[in-house]
């Protein structure tokens, strides 16, 4: 284990009350710069892939990046980004090049090269908070520019379900919606089973295709409204939306041209299993409740999104007819 100048092991976490609900109540992180460290998780990873996994996600990986000036390792020629680096490269070689890896809590530098998804934010929480939503759409904001270029940007689960949670439907909905249109990874803790029909239906609609970054148009400058801009091949058309992080309702009205570089567009009010027609328009006006958000395909022809279309920019197998 990692080890403080006075020898003794470091503890990242405390918890000894019994609200906690947790068996051990002491965690230490391991000293990577020992090669039986390296061995014992190249076995780990080894055994995982040996079962079957495809999917691994790695959590709370700055444990084990130490400044070596503060603490005592095994190897101390070697920097705790050296020996962070060759644990992530143990690991990746273990689970193969055709596994996808989500890191988590982790240092964005060392990881470049290794992992497939990267956390960049908080964790979801089942009430708003700023700490928690409030983070996550600041920091998928400023970090929109390296997704699906260093790794997909993970912002953490989306939640769905309709019990144990604070999230009232339209929260529940914006921030799945964010979730979906970002073009990162998307994760989400619910049991399909146990969503309801509406839930289900909203995350088949997040449902990834083309590997695509949503776009934000107004980046450089604050909007009472967070617009993200989704492009779609085939037919010239777009996914926008409006999502008001504010807790009180929010207006506020866009150019198109600004929106999708078009001068005017055809507008649908879009979402899972609908699709109302607006007409061409010049400008929208958003209108939204507090948490709310407006999702909208715009399109350069009359036609409504493809019936078996999602936000993700899939195409379902089983297509769900849109009302009109």
């Amino acid at each position: 284990m990692i080890r403080d100048l006075a020898g003794k092991p470091v503890a990242e976490w405390r918890r000894y009350g019994p609200e906690d609900g947790l068996s051990d109540p002491e965690y230490y992180a391991l000293d990577a710069s020992h090669p039986g460290v390296v061995e014992h998780l190249r076995s780990v990873f080894r055994t995982l892939k040996k079962w079957g996994a495809t999917v691994f996600k790695t959590d709370f990986l700055d444990w084990g990046l130490k400044d070596t000036a503060g603490v005592q390792r095994h190897d101390a020629t070697r920097t705790s980004v050296e020996s962070f680096r060759a644990v992530l490269q143990a690991i990746r070689e273990e689970i193969g090049e055709e596994a996808y890896w989500l890191a988590c809590i982790a240092p964005y530098a060392p990881c470049l090269g290794f992992a497939d998804g990267m956390r960049v934010s908080n964790d979801t929480a089942i009430s708003w908070n700023e700490g928690s939503q409030g983070n996550m759409l600041q920091e998928t904001t400023a970090s929109q520019y390296f997704n699906n270029l260093f790794w997909q940007n993970d912002p953490d689960s989306v939640v769905l379900r309709d019990y144990h949670t604070g999230l009232d439907a339209a929260e529940v909905e914006s921030l799945a919606l964010w979730s979906g249109i970002l073009g990162g990874a998307i994760t989400t803790p619910e049991l399909p089973d146990r969503l309801p029909p509406e839930r289900l239906a909203l995350l088949r609609f997040l449902e990834p295709g083309e590997k695509a970054t949503a776009s934000f148009p107004f980046w450089e400058r604050e909007r009472k409204l967070r617009v993200a801009v989704r492009e779609y091949t085939g037919p010239v058309a777009w996914a926008v939306l409006a999502l008001n992080p504010a807790g009180e309702p929010v207006t506020e009205r866009f150019d198109v041209a600004a929106l999708v570089g078009e001068p005017e567009a055809f507008v649908w009010e879009w979402g899972p299993g609908r699709a109302n027609a607006l007409g061409r328009r010049r400008d929208l006006v958003v209108e939204t409740v507090r948490h709310g958000s407006r999702l909208y395909y715009l399109s350069l022809d009359e036609g409504p999104p493809a019936a078996d279309l999602t936000l993700g920019g899939a195409r379902r197998r089983q297509a769900v007819a849109l009302d009109r």
